[in-house]
């Protein structure tokens, strides 16, 4: 039996779930203003420092599908010199999502 305060909570968990739902939708229209650049390792389809404006291509969502650690090296062009400064730290997040992407090329082939 569901009580006022049950019904209170799943009411507050859906509008969390309302509202990142709206945050989600506006990163990804942020993301679609912004132009990205790609700084992992390049796969037979997504080049190194590949330049994306108004949005991603189908190919490239469909690695990001595959191996999600590319969203991650996808940064704003104005990020690239942290970015590639970052990667040369072992242990940093850029250098263990370029080694996951590496596995996953690895792989494709």
């Amino acid at each position: 039996m569901s009580t006022r305060r049950d019904k209170q909570v799943d009411l507050n968990r859906a509008a969390v779930a309302e509202s990142a739902d709206v945050q989600e939708v506006q990163q990804v229209q942020e993301q679609q203003d912004v132009t990205l650049i790609y700084v992992g390792p390049s796969l037979k389809t997504l080049q190194k420092y590949s330049v994306f404006q108004n949005g991603l291509p189908a190919y490239v969502d469909e690695h990001i599908e595959k191996c999600p650690a590319i969203r991650g090296l996808l940064i704003p062009v104005d990020q690239l010199a942290a970015a590639e400064q970052s990667a040369k730290e072992m242990g940093s997040k850029e250098a263990i999502l370029s080694q996951t992407i590496s596995d996953y090329a690895g792989s494709e082939q």
